[in-house]
């Protein structure tokens, strides 16, 4: 079994690289409940065109932090992140409630600890070096990769 995540969307055309390879030089994913390949170059129209509309949101996101059991193996440069927001995923996917306890699904998105209804709101973080840390922690408890990315941008894709 690979330890990476399963990519839902083939895009882009050419060099299919996921996008917790840490030799992957690429920076930039798309996350709509599925991942994309890495890519270099963000072009939204091509986008629109491969990822079909539904009750999602497009996120666009650059590679900051590769854990592994704890650790982080993997910087990319980091440039302004003060004003910026982040998420994570695991690379193993992750069980959470649903309609308070009603439905269990499983997924790659780490929410916050203080979430409560599993919205994309409750997932990003405003600091870098609280999610990191949380981050950090939860890969070492769950033993599954994480990878802390940075919100280039996010859409509504209905």
């Amino acid at each position: 079994m690979s330890k990476y995540p399963i990519i839902t969307y083939d895009f882009p055309e050419g060099e299919k690289r996921n996008p917790f390879d840490v030799d992957a030089d690429a920076k930039y994913f798309i996350y709509a409940s599925g991942f994309s390949y890495l890519f270099n170059a963000i072009d939204f129209d091509k986008i629109a065109k491969v990822i079909p509309m539904g009750y999602k949101t497009l996120i666009i996101l650059e590679r900051l932090t590769l854990i592994e059991d704890g650790v982080a193996v993997k910087d990319w440069l980091k440039q302004n992140i003060d004003e910026s927001t982040f998420l994570i995923f695991s690379a193993a996917l992750q069980e959470i409630e649903l309609y308070e306890g009603k439905e269990i699904v499983k997924i790659n998105t780490i929410y916050r600890p203080d979430n409560i209804y599993n919205s994309f709101q409750e997932a990003i973080w405003g600091n870098y070096e609280e999610c990191l840390c949380y981050a950090k922690e939860f890969s070492s408890k769950n033993s599954t990769d994480i990878l802390v990315t940075r919100v280039v941008r996010h859409e509504s894709w209905h």
